[in-house]
């Protein structure tokens, strides 16, 4: 009998996560354990010591090489509004890929890592709106009054954005 002998496909999962329990952590682990089953995955990881991780295949220490290698069919970036999640942010917007998106905002991370004209230029780019740097803070803190999300060029580089956030889909759908 011939059988049909179907390649798995080769994906790299680019994410800051670690051992601990947070919630992140915790999605991050069961998408990993389910995807796992159905690829071979190379996890990338600002976790330095893992051996193994949730049936990957390879471990290592984030870097831009699934990016700009042809090893990959797909590339899956981890993002988050934290401070973690600065290389991730930094190689989405240089190289694009598959997102999944933890929060309904980057307001936090994006003000720190690329500085708050960069998400004046944002608000002004994307909504058309002038901000000044108060009401920046203030829509950073109050998100009743929220002006950009700062998602904005993350949907703009991204193939496919995968979200767990209500406010984020209703927003971007």
């Amino acid at each position: 009998q011939n059988k049909k002998i179907k390649n798995k496909k080769r994906i790299a999962f680019v994410t800051p996560m670690n051992l601990d329990t947070s919630a992140v952590a915790k999605y991050s682990k069961s998408t990993l354990e389910k995807l796992c089953k159905k690829a071979d995955v190379d996890v990338y990881s600002l976790e330095k010591n893992l051996k193994n991780m949730f049936g990957a295949k390879n471990v290592f220490y984030v870097n831009s090489f699934p990016y700009l290698s042809n090893v990959y069919d797909s590339v899956i970036t981890v993002l988050g509004d934290s401070i973690f999640h600065d290389k991730m942010t930094l190689y989405n917007r240089m190289y694009g890929g598959n997102v999944i998106l933890h929060d309904s905002n980057l307001l936090n991370s994006s003000s720190c890592f690329f500085g708050e004209e960069y998400l004046l230029n944002i608000a002004k780019f994307y909504n058309n709106q002038e901000l000044d740097r108060n009401s920046l803070r203030k829509s950073c803190s109050d998100f009743s009054n929220i002006v950009t999300t700062g998602l904005e060029p993350v949907f703009e580089c991204s193939k496919k954005v995968f979200v767990h956030s209500k406010i984020a889909y209703e927003k971007y759908k």
